[in-house]
């Protein structure tokens, strides 16, 4: 059975990620998505549950016996967790609207308070109907959900034996630790971002939407995956016939995404470092997903940026989507 844990700053949905459909839970014969519901359904507990073509919201007593019903595949035992930012952002509101400060009870009841059916929109000049739309304009300008795989690790460079492109076997062993059964982190295809061969590469915004994308079904359903990077500041390259802009490889484990659904940002765990480390990478209006300079980071080999050149994907989940980039010399982008 699934678990779920909250924080004062935000509820978070933990799964068990099941293999057969690709997605987080599935009752036989049906196609089923659980989320933490958004805005101030979420903030009251309340989960998003999507079956046949019906969403309907749960607490998480219901939440409970529902996927109590569900399916146990078996699989990758990664967890998949849901969290947001907008209980903050409804705090932020309070103190501005209101002017005053509010304790976690406090805010719930505003939160419990600010949901009833029609209880304060027919009168707009209300503190409570000028709070609701300070708060939905908060989200809609700040509102970020992030969804990562709970606890992913990851082999560090510590396991590397002295190898200097041991960066693939590295990022591949940690994301097959989520793969399911017979599944492998690499050989459902790929996308490659870049137009053409460069120090300093271009990211193709069409290729850059199948790489989200496919990252994004990953993680939703428990698989982390492996991605390559450039590092413009170097010019050594992983193999210059088959890979002649990737620098290096890491593990991406999460995604951040806006209140309007878009991926804005990437978490991943590097390697170049025994342990690993969390490096975060950013989605530009461009199409291009960076990982920006970060010259006060302690570990030396991190502080350079990294632009991320490809995306492998598994087995189970390869690209089916209609989009088909091509690069600058006319050749298929996806594979």
């Amino acid at each position: 059975m699934s678990h779920v844990s909250t924080s004062n700053s935000s509820s978070a949905l933990a799964q068990v990620a099941c293999p057969d459909n690709g997605h987080l839970l599935h009752p036989a014969g049906s196609d089923v998505r659980v989320s933490r519901a958004d805005g101030l359904h979420g903030l009251l507990g309340m989960f998003q549950v999507e079956a046949d073509g019906q969403t309907r919201y749960m607490t998480q007593a219901e939440l409970e016996v529902f996927q109590r019903e569900q399916c146990a595949a078996g699989g990758g035992d990664a967890r998949v967790v849901r969290s947001d930012n907008h209980r903050e952002l409804l705090r932020q509101s309070v103190e501005d609207v209101l002017g005053k400060c509010v304790t976690e009870d406090t805010l719930a009841r505003t939160a419990r308070r600010l949901e009833q059916p029609g209880g304060v929109d027919w009168l707009l000049t209300s503190p409570d109907a000028r709070l609701k739309q300070d708060f939905q304009a908060r989200v809609d300008a700040f509102g970020r959900t992030t969804v990562k795989l709970e606890g992913f690790s990851a082999p560090g460079w510590e396991e590397a034996g002295g190898n200097p492109a041991a960066c693939f076997k590295l990022a591949c062993k940690g994301a097959q630790s989520t793969a399911s059964a017979g599944d492998t982190a690499t050989g459902g295809g790929g996308v490659v971002l870049y137009e053409k061969t460069a120090r300093r590469i271009q990211t193709d915004s069409d290729a850059s939407r199948v790489a989200l994308d496919q990252i994004k079904a990953h993680i939703d359903s428990g698989r982390a995956v492996v991605a390559g990077v450039n590092e413009p500041s170097t010019a050594s390259v992983v193999d210059a016939k088959k890979q002649p802009v990737t620098d290096h490889f890491v593990a991406i484990h999460g995604y951040e995404m806006d209140a309007q659904g878009k991926v804005t940002a990437l978490l991943a765990k590097d390697n170049a470092v025994a342990g690993t480390a969390e490096v975060r990478f950013e989605v530009g209006a461009d199409g291009s997903i960076t990982k920006p300079a970060e010259p006060k980071r302690k570990e030396e080999y991190l502080r350079q940026e990294y632009q991320m050149s490809e995306v492998r994907f598994h087995t189970s989940l390869p690209y089916a989507g209609s989009i088909e980039p091509l690069n600058d010399a006319g050749k298929r982008m996806v594979w």
